[in-house]
C-alpha cells in the first residue's frame, strides 16, 4: 500500500527526515522529492504547523524551507478562503470562467486515453491508488478546463472523488485558480513542460506548440467526447456494510459524558482534552452526498480511523446523533466543513494562526507570513 495507515509519531519521525532543499529543487518532478504526507495532513492526523515545528527543530533555515512551507501554507490558505467561501466547491470565488463549451468531465480524462502520457500516467495512478503527483493534478486540470474548455465543477468532483488526499478547499480552489475562477489568468503547460517534469519525450502531440498556439486553437478531437460518471451513493446502511465491525459502534447509558467528536478530517490520535472522554467517529450521509468519495477512499479513512485509540463510531446525520445522546457534551475542532456541529468547538493547529482572515491571493497571505516569521 502506498499510504498506509500510519501513527502520529511515525508522521512525525517523517517530518522530522524531510531534506527542504532537495524538496524545493526537485519538487516538481515526478519522482521528485515529495514528502507523501498528504493524506495524513489531509486527514488531520498531522497538521501543517507540526511538519512545520518537525522540519525547523532539524536545523534547517527558514531560507532552505520557504518552499516548502509555502507549499504546505497553501493548504491552510485555502481553508482560510473557505471560512469565507463556504460554497468555493459549487461557485466561483472570483469571476466566472471565461470560453466554456462543455460541462461534465472528458471521456478521455476519465479513462486516461488523452494521449499525453504524462498525465494518462497521473490519470492511472490516482485510478488505481488514490494519489496523484501535485504537478500532475495541474495538467489534468489545465487540460480539462483550458485545451478542452470543459468547466471546473464535474472535473474537480470527479478527481476529489478519487483522491485518498482529498480536502474540498484545496482541490475545487486548485481547480478554480487553473482555470482562471481563482486567478488572474488561466494556467498552461505545454508538451515540453510536461515532458521536463513527468519524463516523457513526446513530440508533435496537440499540447506540442508555443503557448500562444495553445491558447486559441480548437478543442481537440479526443477532448471532446463525455459519459455519464458512475460514483458510490453513500448511505446508512451502506456505510454500516463497509465498516463490518471494524470500528465499534457508540452506545451509551450514562447521559452527560464527555465526547470528543472526529470526522474524516479530523483523525488526530492525541487526546484533544484532558479530561476522561469518549471518541466517536461522526460519518455523515449527507456529508458523503455533497462530497462523494469511493469506496477505496471510505475505506482508506477508516483503516486511519482505526489507529486512534478507543475509537468508536455512529453513523448518521448531527441532528440524529443530538437526538439519540442529548445529553452528551461534545468537543470538535474546528473546521470549515463541519460549521454545523454543536458544543464546545476548540481551535485548530494552523501553521500560522496570527494570519486569518481572506486574502484575495496567496501572494498577499504569504507577505503577512514573511513579516513575522523568520530564523
Amino acid at each position: 500500500m502506498l499510504f498506509p495507515p500510519k501513527t502520529h509519531d511515525d508522521l512525525l519521525q517523517a517530518a522530522a527526515r524531510i531534506d527542504p532543499v532537495h524538496y524545493a529543487r526537485t519538487r516538481n518532478h515526478l519522482r521528485g522529492g515529495v514528502t507523501r504526507l498528504s493524506p495524513y495532513i489531509s486527514r488531520g492526523v498531522i497538521s501543517t504547523r507540526e511538519v512545520m515545528e518537525q522540519v525547523r527543530a532539524a536545523g534547517h533555515t527558514w531560507r532552505n524551507c520557504e518552499s516548502l512551507f509555502k507549499e504546505l501554507a497553501w493548504r491552510d490558505y485555502f481553508q482560510r478562503v473557505q471560512e469565507h467561501y463556504p460554497q468555493l466547491h459549487a461557485e466561483a470565488i472570483k469571476q466566472e470562467q471565461t470560453g466554456v463549451l462543455h460541462q461534465g468531465v472528458p471521456l478521455a480524462v476519465q479513462q486516461a486515453q488523452t494521449g499525453i502520457e504524462g498525465i494518462d500516467l497521473g490519470i492511472n495512478e490516482m485510478l488505481e491508488v488514490g494519489y496523484v503527483h501535485n504537478h500532475q493534478r495541474m495538467y489534468i486540470a489545465m487540460l480539462c478546463c483550458n485545451i478542452g474548455q470543459f468547466h471546473w465543477k464535474a472535473c474537480a468532483d470527479w478527481m476529489y472523488y478519487h483522491l485518498i488526499d482529498g480536502d474540498v478547499a484545496s482541490n475545487y480552489s486548485s481547480w478554480q485558480w487553473t482555470a482562471g475562477a481563482f486567478s488572474s489568468k488561466r494556467y498552461m503547460a505545454n508538451q515540453e513542460n510536461i515532458n521536463h517534469n513527468t519524463e516523457t519525450h513526446q513530440f508533435g502531440t496537440f499540447l506540442d506548440h508555443e503557448y500562444d498556439v495553445l491558447r486559441t486553437m480548437p478543442v481537440p478531437e479526443v477532448l471532446g467526447m463525455t459519459a455519464t460518471r458512475p460514483a458510490v451513493s453513500w448511505t446508512v446502511e451502506n456505510m454500516v456494510s463497509l465498516l463490518n465491525d471494524r470500528i465499534p459502534f457508540f452506545t451509551s447509558d450514562k447521559g452527560n459524558e464527555k465526547v470528543v467528536v472526529y470526522n474524516t478530517y479530523q483523525l488526530k490520535q492525541e487526546p484533544w482534552i484532558a479530561e476522561s472522554h469518549r471518541k466517536v467517529l461522526l460519518l455523515e450521509p449527507s456529508f458523503f452526498h455533497r462530497f462523494p468519495i469511493s469506496e477505496r477512499v471510505m475505506n482508506w479513512m477508516i483503516e486511519q480511523a482505526m489507529m486512534i485509540p478507543e475509537i468508536t463510531v455512529f453513523v448518521g446525520e448531527w441532528s440524529a446523533w443530538r437526538e439519540q445522546y442529548p445529553a452528551v457534551e461534545n468537543h470538535c475542532i474546528a473546521h470549515p466543513l463541519f460549521a454545523h456541529y454543536e458544543g464546545k468547538v476548540l481551535q485548530r493547529d494552523w501553521m500560522f494562526p496570527e494570519i486569518n482572515g481572506y486574502y484575495p491571493s496567496f501572494f498577499a497571505y504569504w507577505k503577512q507570513v514573511e513579516k513575522r516569521y523568520s530564523w
